[in-house]
């Protein structure tokens, strides 16, 4: 007996193995390496501006004035938070390694959304996002550039997998 036609079933992603592991691998040990290398020199202008309102937020009495310095400092409140913590005499690299780490980790979700077609598309994606001059760039900066493009691309990944079998209550 035939059944109807339907359409087909959606796509399970595809199991990283062999070759295209370790090929991922090395691309994301050249994107890290990338990174690591452009986050080299000292701080820019508007990096040593963050520490300033760090370190002017902590001349400031009060919990309140931490919360008004994240509308006035010139990057995001998490990069902030972390510079916050790292201290006002670390090293330029340092005050660049959320940066360094969320650009990888950018390089590891972009392999994860071509990989869902096939290997070869993920590890295009991968080497696409590891070598992009902008983004190697944005990593070596400690700005918030970085954790911004890994939030989107993590964001996208989950919808797409979600929109795949969208059922009721299912979370993502």
């Amino acid at each position: 007996m035939k059944t109807p036609a339907s359409s087909p079933p959606p796509q399970t992603p595809t199991r990283p193995s062999g070759w295209p592991l370790a090929a991922l691998g090395g691309i994301l040990l050249v994107a890290f390496a990338l990174r690591v290398v452009s986050a080299q020199g000292g701080l820019w202008l508007d990096e040593i501006w963050s520490l300033k309102n760090i370190a002017l937020a902590r001349t400031l009495p009060g919990d309140a004035d931490w919360l008004a310095l994240f509308f006035h400092d010139n990057t995001h409140a998490l990069n902030t938070i972390y510079m916050a913590a790292i201290g006002p005499n670390a090293p330029a690299l340092a005050y660049r390694g959320l940066s360094i780490v969320c650009g990888t980790a950018s390089v590891a979700v972009a392999a994860a959304i071509g990989w869902r077609r096939s290997p070869r598309e993920g590890l295009i994606g991968a080497a696409m996002v590891g070598l992009s001059y902008p983004l190697v760039h944005y990593a070596g900066e400690a700005r918030g550039y970085a954790p911004m493009l890994l939030a989107v691309l993590a964001a996208y990944h989950l919808l797409e997998t979600w929109l795949e079998n969208p059922s009721p209550g299912r979370a993502i």
